[in-house]
């Protein structure tokens, strides 16, 4: 609670000491700056008597389902490559050189990747493995698809 006292009392110092400082700076506006100034002691006060109460309420004892509720695990954060991605598809959307320069080649790779697990097929005509089979594959998918 006196962290809490010593920010409102701080913040209604400041804008006391800030209130003659307004007045010399905008003479025009005194009806505005005073009310301003009411406006940000009322705040503080306000915030005061809210913590004032909150401590003051007994706080409940656990109810039965509180007692079961499970216990949250912090969040995880996110590998960094999957934060990278997220940034390049961020990227992506803005600018499509983004998207081709960034973003084509990893869908590429990860569909090479998926064809030659599932199907044993391969998409890149560069790759050692062309016209070969992945010899792990039931015989019936054996079958390589080549370019003509």
């Amino acid at each position: 609670m006196t962290a809490t006292l010593w920010r409102l009392t701080v913040i209604a110092v400041v804008s006391v000491l800030a209130l003659p400082i307004a007045l010399i700076v905008a003479p025009g506006e005194r009806s505005l700056i005073v009310r301003l100034e009411v406006l940000v002691i009322a705040g503080c006060a306000l915030a005061f008597m809210v913590q004032l109460v909150g401590r003051a309420a007994p706080r409940p004892a656990p109810s039965a389902l509180d007692r079961r509720r499970p216990v949250r695990s912090p969040r995880r954060r996110p590998p960094s490559t999957l934060s990278a991605l997220d940034r390049r598809l961020t990227l992506a959307t803005v600018h499509a050189g983004d998207a081709h320069h960034w973003i084509r080649p990893l869908v590429r790779q990860i569909a090479a990747d998926r064809l030659a697990l599932r199907r044993g097929l391969e998409i890149d005509p560069m790759t050692p493995l062309l016209g070969r089979t992945i010899p792990s594959l039931p015989a019936s998918r054996q079958q390589t698809w080549r370019r003509p």
